[in-house]
Formats: C-alpha cells, structure tokens, sequence
C-alpha cells in the first residue's frame, strides 16, 4: 500500500490543533508498521479508484 502527501494536504495537516497533528502522526505510524490494523478504520471514499480515508480518533 502506498501513501501520497499533496501539498493541499499538508496545508490542512498544518492547519490542524497540535493534539490533533500528534493523533495525525501516531496513526501514520501505526499504518506504516501495520497497514491493516483494525483500528485505523479505512473507508473507501472513490468509487473507482483505491483511495480510502482512515479515522484517527472518535470524532
């Protein structure tokens, strides 16, 4: 599985709270020891193309 930052991305990252980027980084790295980790959620968010999103906390 591979994992693309685009700049419009790393504009939201940066908008973000602190508590909220360090949540960001920790499922980052979980997902990168552990693609499938039952906790990560994925969502399917592209009908045709494999793109997903994954949650990071409860809200």
């Amino acid at each position: 599985m591979n994992s693309v930052a685009t700049k419009r991305l790393w504009r939201c990252f940066d908008a973000l709270p602190p508590d909220v980027q360090r949540r960001v980084e920790a499922a980052y790295r979980l997902w990168s020891s552990d693609p499938w980790h039952r906790s990560l959620d994925y969502k399917r968010i592209h009908p045709a193309r494999p793109i997903y999103s994954v949650r990071i906390g409860l809200h």
